[in-house]
């Protein structure tokens, strides 16, 4: 039903924005994971969006113990 003359109600089809809602997520998603101190790879934000197996993940993380010298 077209709207009338006059009439307090008005139309609108406002555009959906599924891209930019989408890539904001992702960066929130993100920044909160980096946050956390973990890796995006950990959560699989990042390559081809096939699922990495935890040995992958071991390997592409370093490992904070190795990082300090040992007296």
């Amino acid at each position: 039903m077209p709207p009338k003359e006059g009439s307090a109600i008005t139309l609108a089809q406002f555009e959906i924005r599924v891209e930019e809602h989408q890539r904001t997520a992702e960066s929130v998603v993100r920044q909160a994971v980096q946050t956390a101190g973990y890796g995006a790879q950990a959560f699989g934000l990042d390559g081809d969006g096939q699922p990495v197996t935890a040995t992958e993940v071991d390997a592409r993380t370093p490992d904070p113990v190795a990082s300090f010298p040992i007296a």
